[in-house]
């Protein structure tokens, strides 16, 4: 069981981190905030129609007014879809325009893949379509890292089950319960030019339950970098640490979760062991099992607003 979850950690843990490139909010694009979803604008050079889909045929519904300004979410067969099921001929009464690729990157996210390492039926993320192919490979590298050392994870475990099994046998115990391992990734935040992947593993050699892991990587999808938690928060890891706990204390009090803290001090907050990832709201902190409440409790998280360290 001890060789079995730090191989991941001691992976990540030797990855290189730099200072991420600040990123705005909102995606902007001009006076226009780009939407997740758009593709361009449309702006009306006089008055045009307003079309709505009906089977295959475009039926009018109303008018869009001279310099008129809209969202673009599709360009299929000279029609626009401007949002709401409505429609724009694109002709010569509009202008038609794309954003760049690293603003559309930005708004969209980059496109995540799945893929099954060879040999074997585990899944492990692959990104594509990037503006920047250097930026890609560096984040496929480092993710193919993590598939690798999981793969050999497997071997290792599947290896000392096996030996565990003859000892057990050898022994005259009964029946020897199963080994498990299972490994896993979530997507957690894709915009504004950070990914920010989990990982989780899973493992049990008998006993009452089995243990799990989680680890994490954020990047930088302008450069292929990871990025650090302290940088993420600017380096105010001991108003985060704070906040944290307070925030978790108020978890226990809604009854959310029965911790094991004492202290503040019991909080860590650092590049080394704390899994991260970036959230809507700033960032998340996640805790490991028996780290500050009972295994039933699972892995506590903690949202930390932007506004708490900007």
């Amino acid at each position: 069981m001890k060789k079995v979850l730090p191989l991941l950690l001691v992976l990540l843990l030797s990855l290189s981190f730099v200072q991420p490139q600040s990123a705005a909010a909102k995606v902007m694009w001009g006076n226009m905030e780009l939407k997740k979803g758009q593709i361009g604008r449309v702006t009306m050079l006089k008055d045009v129609n307003i079309y709505t889909k009906s089977d295959d045929e475009y039926v009018k519904s109303g008018t869009a007014k001279k310099n008129q300004l809209n969202r673009v979410y599709t360009n299929r067969n000279g029609y626009l879809g401007i949002g709401g099921g409505k429609y724009i001929k694109n002709d010569s009464s509009v202008k038609y325009e794309t954003p760049s690729q690293s603003r559309l990157q930005a708004a969209n996210g980059v496109r995540i893949v799945k893929k099954t390492y060879p040999g074997t039926n585990f899944i492990y993320p692959q990104v594509t379509n990037m503006f920047d192919k250097k930026a890609e490979k560096k984040i496929n590298d480092e993710l193919y890292s993590i598939a690798q050392s999981i793969n050999e994870t497997i071997i290792s475990f599947e290896e000392e089950e096996a030996s565990a099994r003859e000892d057990w046998d050898d022994y005259g115990y009964g029946d020897f319960w199963d080994w498990e391992y299972d490994f896993s990734f979530e997507i957690h935040y894709n915009q504004e030019h950070r990914l920010s992947v989990l990982f989780r593993e899973y493992a049990y050699t008998g006993g009452a339950h089995g243990m799990s892991g989680i680890y994490t990587l954020n990047f930088d999808c302008l450069t292929g970098n990871t990025i650090n938690l302290s940088s993420a928060i600017k380096g105010k890891t001991k108003t985060v640490r704070n906040y944290a706990y307070n925030d978790l204390r108020n978890q226990e009090k809604r009854g959310e979760e029965m911790l094991l803290l004492e202290s503040v001090n019991e909080i860590t907050i650092n590049d080394s062991d704390r899994p991260w990832v970036y959230n809507a709201k700033g960032v998340k902190l996640f805790f490991q099992e028996y780290e500050v409440a009972p295994y039933a409790s699972g892995n506590p998280e903690v949202i930390v607003p932007a506004v708490v360290y900007n």
